[in-house]
């Protein structure tokens, strides 16, 4: 976007000087075909290795082919305009606005080119740093997701034979992590229902933390077995859902590809 308002605004500036030069050109050519400028536009010929010899009235061009020097500026209007220009740029002459920009153009120009380029800078930088900061906010929750998924299903595989010994502190600690780190992404990115759900089911659904006391109290072995392998399938859903949002995050893409803005239970049924 500030590409195209430079390319426009460099046009604006720029055009009018182009549409004028032919004005400034029959200016310049008049001053350097005056006869007191002629001998001295001979020198300027030879000086840039057009002319081998030349005086007021003939060039010896450098390939050898003699021609007046009136007939020059027809026959080799290039040549001829660039020994114009340094000519007239050594007698102090305006030069044609064809190798630049002049009068206003030639000092706002300049600052405007400047002024867009730091801005393009700065949404350059912006963008890179969004970048970084968003492949760290996902290497973060793609360790808490893994953290949990495994404290989780390891506590789980334990408790499928009673009594079950191994301690729910670091299942509890992966949770509340991974709980607290979801729940503040998802109010920034309200448009993420799979993850306003997962976020649901760790904070008041069946997930939340007294699970491990809701699943003691299932004396049904049968009854216990259904019950973890649920659980199992919903860690899996929380799992999927959190990697999805590492990936989003990474992307910095907030559409995420529709995958998160579809309804976690829509998602697991198709």
């Amino acid at each position: 976007m500030l590409t195209g308002g430079l390319l426009i605004v460099v046009g604006w500036l720029v055009l009018p000087g182009l549409i004028t030069t032919q004005a400034t050109r029959n200016a310049r050519d008049v001053f350097c075909l005056q006869p007191a400028q002629r001998t001295a536009l001979a020198d300027a010929a030879m000086a840039l290795g057009f002319a081998k010899t030349g005086g007021a009235v003939d060039l010896v061009l450098a390939d050898d082919t003699s021609i007046k020097l009136l007939n020059w500026r027809k026959e080799r209007p290039e040549e001829f305009s660039t020994a114009c220009d340094a000519l007239s740029a050594v007698q102090g002459k305006p030069v044609t606005p064809a190798g630049g920009v002049s009068g206003v153009a030639g000092v706002v120009l300049p600052l405007l080119t400047a002024f867009l380029s730091a801005a393009l800078t700065y949404v350059s930088t912006r963008r890179q740093n969004r970048a970084t900061v968003g492949q760290a906010d996902a290497k973060e929750v793609r360790e808490l997701v893994t953290a949990y998924r495994d404290a989780v299903n390891l506590l789980l595989d334990d408790r499928r034979k009673p009594p079950g010994d191994l301690p729910v502190g670091n299942a509890a600690a992966a949770h509340d992590a991974l709980a607290g780190r979801l729940s503040a992404l998802a109010e920034r990115k309200p448009k993420w229902t799979r993850l306003a759900e997962a976020v649901e089911l760790l904070r008041t659904g069946e997930l939340a933390g007294d699970f491990d006391q809701r699943l003691r109290e299932q004396n049904s072995r049968a009854g216990r077995k259904e019950l973890i392998d649920r659980w199992r399938g919903l860690v899996a859903e929380v799992t999927d859902t959190g990697f999805l949002v590492a990936d989003a995050l990474a992307r910095d893409d907030d559409v995420a590809d529709g995958a998160l803005t579809r309804p976690l239970r829509e998602v697991v049924a198709s």
